[in-house]
C-alpha cells in the first residue's frame, strides 16, 4: 500500500473496502474534535457488556475520520446511507446529503492472494495481507466485534470548509484510478440538427381600392377621357368654347409652302464611303462651287488630304531627293507636273491658301526648266526646283520632307549595294563607315585608289566596290520615268519570283545526298542573297523603309508572301493591269 494511503476494512473480515481514504486530501484535525471522540468512545466502551476482547491482527493503525465513517458505511450498505452513532454525548449537527453520481452495479472484487506462511503464525502477518489473513485455529469463538463510530464534531467546533476539502461521493471499483479520481460526468448523446420547416408562401396582399371623394373622382374622370380625346387623332373632340392652354396647337403648315433639301455634306462628285474617289473629286477639272459656299467643318478633310498628299505626291518628292542629293534627270519633269497641277486644285477647293500659293510656284518652277537643256539637270535649274519646294515644307512637312525620307532610303540603299558586291563583309562595311564613305553623292565621286587609301582595304576590293556603285548610277540616269515607275514595279515582281525560285531549289537541295548537291546549294544560297538584296534596294527607293524592316525579320518563305502581297496592293494602288 502507498505512503499516505490507508484502507478502511471491517475487522475479521476477508474482503477489502472498497473505498480509500487519501491522507494527503484529509483535513487538519483540530484538537477539540480529538478530545471529542476520545471522550465519546470512552462512554461507549462504559456501556458494553464485558466480554473478552479478540485479539487483534497486528496491523498498522487507521486513521478514522468523519468522512472516512461516512465513505465506510456507505460502502458497507450503499441504501442506508450514513448512520448516525448510536450512543454519544455530544449532540449530532445535520449534514446536507453528499452528490452521489450514477454508477454501475459493482460487480465481486477478486481474493487477493494468499498469505505467505510465517512462523510466528497467522497472527504475525503484517502488511496488506494482514486484513485478509485467516483466523487461527485454535482461537476460540469469539463473539462478533464492536463497531466503533466516531462522533460528529461538537457544538463549537468548525466543520472542515468546503473550500479545503469536499464528501467523497461513492465510487465503483471499475471506474476507480490509481489516484481515486472519480469518473469522469456522461457523454451527452448527439443532439439531432434542428431541422426548421420551410416557411409557408406569403399570399400577397389584397390592395383594396381607396374610396376617393366624389368630386375628385370626377375630376379624374374628366382627365382621362381629355387624354383619350389627346390619344385619337382620327376622332376629333367634340366642339367647346372653353380653351385650355394645353389644348392648343400650332396650326398645320402650309400646303403651298416648298421644301428646301438639306444642303449637301460632301462634295459633287464624291462616292459616299469612298476616300479614293473624294480624293479624285477633288484633284479633278470639273467645275466647282465658288469658295466659302459650302457650310461643312473642312478640318478633318485637310488632314486627310495631308495623308493622301504624300502618298500622291510620292513620285515628286523621289525626284526632288535626286535633284538635292544625286543625279536627276529632265524626264521626271514631264511626270511631276500632272501630279503637281492636281494637287493645286484640290488645295483650292479646301481653301489651304498657304498650300495653293506654293504648289503654283512650284509647277511653274517645273514649266520653267529648258527644254533644249541636257539629259541631267544642271546646278542653276537644280536650285530653283529647291528654292520652290522649299515653300511646300514649310507648309505641310510631313508630306514633303525630304530629309528624314533620304537618310533613311540613302542608308538602306548603300548597305545593299555594299553587301552585293563580293568578298564585302561586316569589317569592311565598318572601315568604310569609319572613313565617311556612307552617301551616294561620295561614293558616286570616289575612286578605287582613294577608298583603299582611306579606308584601308584591299585595291581589288575598293575596285570592285566603285563599279558596283557606278554601276547603280548609271540605272538611275537611264531609268524611264513614264508611268510612274512601272518599270521598277515590274523589276520587283520578276525578282520576287526568281527569289521563289531559289529558295524552293535550296530547300530541295536541305534534302539531297548527291555528291554535287553541296556545291549546288551553295550557289543556290548565294544567288538567294543576291536577289533579296536587289530588292531592298527597290524597296528602298519606293520609300517602303518600314516595310523592308519587317520583312527583313521573318524567314524566306514569310519574306515571299508579304511581297506578293504588296505587289497586289501596289497593282491596285496605281490601277494598273497585271
Amino acid at each position: 500500500m502507498s505512503p499516505g494511503r490507508y484502507s478502511l476494512a471491517t475487522e475479521g473480515s476477508t474482503e477489502m473496502a472498497a473505498v480509500r481514504i487519501d491522507s494527503t486530501h484529509m483535513a487538519a484535525v483540530t484538537p477539540e474534535a480529538i478530545r471529542a471522540a476520545q471522550a465519546a468512545k470512552a462512554a461507549e466502551a462504559a456501556k458494553a457488556p464485558d466480554s473478552d476482547p479478540k485479539p487483534e491482527v497486528d496491523a498498522p493503525p487507521k486513521r478514522r475520520t468523519a468522512w472516512g465513517l461516512t465513505a465506510q458505511n456507505s460502502s458497507q450498505n450503499p441504501s442506508q446511507g450514513v448512520q448516525p452513532p448510536a450512543s454519544s454525548g455530544v449532540p449530532s449537527v445535520p449534514r446536507p446529503p453528499a452528490p452521489t453520481a450514477p454508477t454501475a452495479p459493482s460487480a465481486p472484487r477478486p481474493a487477493g492472494p494468499p498469505p505467505i506462511p510465517n512462523a510466528s503464525g497467522p497472527a504475525s502477518v503484517r502488511g496488506p495481507n494482514a486484513l485478509n489473513a485467516p483466523n487461527a485455529p485454535n482461537a476460540p469463538n469469539a463473539p462478533p466485534p464492536k463497531k466503533e463510530t466516531l462522533a460528529q464534531p461538537a457544538p463549537g467546533v468548525l466543520a472542515p470548509s468546503s473550500g479545503s476539502m469536499t464528501a467523497a461521493a461513492p465510487i465503483d471499483p471499475k471506474t476507480a484510478t490509481g489516484r481515486n479520481r472519480p469518473a469522469p460526468p456522461p457523454v451527452p448523446s448527439p443532439k439531432a440538427p434542428d431541422v426548421k420547416p420551410a416557411p409557408a408562401p406569403v399570399k400577397p396582399a389584397e390592395v383594396k381600392p381607396v374610396e376617393q371623394h366624389p368630386q375628385i373622382a370626377d375630376q379624374a374622370l374628366e382627365a382621362k377621357s381629355a387624354d383619350d380625346a389627346n390619344s385619337a387623332p382620327s376622332v376629333p373632340p367634340p366642339p367647346s368654347n372653353r380653351k385650355r392652354a394645353s389644348s392648343l396647337r400650332p396650326p398645320p403648315p402650309s400646303a403651298k409652302r416648298e421644301s428646301i433639301p438639306p444642303p449637301s455634306l460632301v462634295f459633287e462628285g464624291f462616292d459616299e464611303g469612298s476616300i479614293a474617289y473624294a480624293f479624285d473629286a477633288l484633284m479633278s477639272d470639273e467645275v466647282s462651287s465658288p469658295s466659302g459656299a459650302h457650310t461643312v467643318d473642312l478640318t478633318p478633310v485637310r488632314e486627310l488630304f495631308a495623308e493622301l498628299a504624300a502618298n500622291h505626291m510620292r513620285h515628286v518628292r523621289d525626284f526632288m531627293i535626286d535633284v538635292k542629293f544625286g543625279e536627276a534627270t529632265r524626264d521626271w519633269v514631264e511626270i511631276c507636273i500632272p501630279a503637281v497641277k492636281s494637287l493645286t486644285r484640290a488645295a483650292e477647293r479646301l481653301e489651304l491658301v498657304e498650300l495653293a500659293t506654293g504648289l503654283q510656284g512650284f509647277g511653274d518652277a517645273l514649266a520653267n526648266v529648258p527644254i533644249a537643256e541636257a539629259r541631267t539637270l544642271s546646278a542653276t535649274t537644280k536650285e530653283g526646283l529647291l528654292e520652290a519646294y522649299g515653300k511646300l515644307v514649310e507648309a505641310v512637312p510631313t508630306a514633303f520632307a525630304l530629309d528624314r525620307d533620304k537618310s533613311q532610303r540613302e542608308a538602306v540603299i548603300v548597305q545593299s549595294l555594299l553587301l552585293s558586291v563580293p568578298d564585302v563583309r561586316k569589317v569592311t562595311i565598318d572601315k568604310l563607315y569609319a572613313a565617311g564613305l556612307t552617301s551616294l553623292k561620295v561614293l558616286f565621286d570616289a575612286k578605287a585608289d582613294e577608298i583603299a587609301a582611306v579606308s584601308d582595304i584591299p585595291d581589288t576590293l575598293a575596285a570592285r566596290i566603285v563599279e558596283r556603285f557606278q554601276e547603280y548610277r548609271a540605272e538611275l540616269v537611264n531609268a524611264n520615268p513614264g508611268d510612274a515607275r512601272a518599270a521598277e514595279r515590274e523589276r520587283l515582281a520578276s525578282l520576287t519570283n526568281q527569289l521563289k525560285q531559289q529558295h524552293e531549289g535550296y530547300e530541295e537541295m536541305q534534302s539531297s545526298w548527291s555528291p554535287d548537291a553541296k556545291a549546288k546549294k551553295r550557289e543556290l544560297f548565294r544567288g538567294r542573297e543576291e536577289t533579296w538584296l536587289s530588292i531592298s534596294v527597290l524597296l528602298a527607293r519606293f520609300g517602303e523603309v518600314d516595310r523592308l524592316k519587317g520583312i527583313e525579320k521573318v524567314p524566306f518563305a514569310q519574306r515571299i508572301a508579304q511581297l506578293t502581297d504588296y505587289l497586289e496592293e501596289a497593282k491596285e494602288k496605281y490601277r494598273l493591269e497585271g
